[in-house]
């Protein structure tokens, strides 16, 4: 399991995922009630969840971003970002708490 997070206003979503293949993730939960995702934002990498354009807010594509300190928040143009397909699409607040790591 995989995590990634993206600061909005005062609050840290966290997303968990896995990859299942190359340039293919599960995503496992996406939430703002992460604890682990709070504690440990300035050492995951960033995250956008991209949706469909159809205003279903289906999330179609996860894209990560390394965290760089010296920058603050990394963008997803930035070098280093990973794109990658979401093989399961839901509506972006149907996935649920991510899993908490081990």
């Amino acid at each position: 399991m995989q995590y990634a997070t993206e600061r909005r206003i005062s609050s840290v979503w966290t997303v968990a995922y896995e990859e299942v293949e190359p340039g293919k993730v599960l995503i496992r939960g996406y939430s703002r009630e992460c604890e682990y995702g709070y504690a440990h934002e300035r050492e995951l990498p960033r995250c956008r969840l991209i949706e469909d354009g159809d205003g279903n807010r289906t999330v179609r594509t996860l894209v990560v971003s390394p965290y760089k300190s010296s920058l603050g928040r990394a963008s997803i143009e930035d070098q280093g970002s990973k794109e990658y397909c979401v093989l399961n699409p839901h509506f972006i607040f149907d996935y649920g708490e991510p899993p908490q790591p081990e």
